[in-house]
């Protein structure tokens, strides 16, 4: 449920400089990283992470946080834990480039 508030926290007009000033990153990325085995919540915040990379745009603030927070070390720990399941990873797979490239 919190990654579901952070996201929708990113998607209103406005909301996420501060999002990133709080910390709503970080916090985000540290709670993948401590419970990247439960889908759902990896699920959640990847649906945050997508949401702010889109609202945030390239070379922003907001991505560089994302990237300084390990946002796409998380993301991956995810993919090598459920490699299974292909329609989560692809989620992921979209996500990434959104992060990673400039």
């Amino acid at each position: 449920a919190g990654c579901a508030a952070l996201r929708g926290l990113a998607m209103a007009p406005g909301q996420l400089p501060l999002l990133r000033d709080e910390g709503g990153i970080q916090l985000a990325a540290e709670a993948v990283f401590a419970h990247y085995k439960d889908k759902e919540l990896a699920v959640s915040a990847n649906g945050a992470f997508w949401a702010m990379a889109q609202a945030a745009g390239k070379n922003s603030p907001e991505v560089s946080t994302m990237r300084e927070a390990k946002v796409p070390d998380c993301l991956l720990k995810v993919m090598a834990h459920h490699a299974w399941d292909q329609t989560l990873c692809g989620k992921l797979r979209v996500t990434l480039p959104f992060i990673t490239e400039d």
